[in-house]
């Protein structure tokens, strides 16, 4: 089952890390051999960040052993956003497999500088 509720907030045009350790069923799950895909997006549902391990797409795994990956949002990634989003993550295993990890709501703020 998807960790729920695994909100955060950040200012529009900062740039941050997001460091996910995922679990399944209480124990850590391994990432060896897997992709992962995150997303923020809107109240109609339209996709406005979208970060993968593939192709160098903002995700890196750092712990396949210890379920780990983090993923980089940089400045440009949230011009222009406010309010309220829900993000959410899936992780894809070596046969096809795929299941939602986490979701939760992105809070980003207005920034003037």
């Amino acid at each position: 089952m998807a960790a729920i509720h695994q909100n955060f907030d950040i200012y529009a045009g900062n740039d941050a890390e997001l460091t996910v350790t995922v679990t399944q069923d209480g124990e850590v799950m391994s990432l060896a051999e897997c992709s992962v895909d995150w997303v923020i997006y809107d109240a109609e549902m339209e996709i406005v960040v979208e970060k993968t391990t593939t192709d160098d797409g903002g995700i890196e795994i750092t712990g396949e052993a210890t379920g780990e990956f983090t993923i980089t949002l940089d400045a440009e990634d949230t011009i222009g956003m406010r309010g309220l989003y829900t993000h959410e993550a899936k992780v894809t295993d070596g046969s096809g497999h795929q299941v939602t990890v986490l979701t939760g709501l992105a809070i980003v703020y207005d920034a003037v500088l």
